[in-house]
């Protein structure tokens, strides 16, 4: 951490091979930081969505809640009202809340 602070301080001082690795390491850490939670969490609502079964509730990206009332194989219907169901591609599916909370409470215990 002491050279990473020292090289900043440096400026245009410094070694180019330094400024090279500074580069290096505010891209990795940047990732770590920004990309890589994103990346886990659509893994995760991938793997929802293909666990996904008839009777669970759903919200699909455009903001409609709904229950599954059968699943094909690239698509969703969902019952939002007594006698009307909307069918919706896979990837509308935006959060699945019934096993978003089943995974909260398995990762509390």
């Amino acid at each position: 951490m002491s050279m990473i602070i020292s090289t900043l301080a440096q400026g245009q001082q410094g070694d180019p091979t330094n400024t090279f690795i500074m580069m290096i390491v505010m891209v990795v850490i940047m990732w770590v930081v920004l990309f890589r939670p994103q990346q886990k969490r659509q893994k995760e609502l991938r793997q929802r969505v293909e666990a996904m079964k008839k009777g669970d509730k759903v919200v699909t990206a455009g903001g409609m809640h709904g229950i599954v009332h059968s699943i094909g194989e690239l698509t969703v219907s969902v019952k939002v009202a007594e006698g009307i169901n909307v069918e919706f591609d896979k990837t509308a599916i935006a959060s699945i809340p019934s096993a978003e909370k089943a995974a909260q409470k398995g990762a509390k215990k």
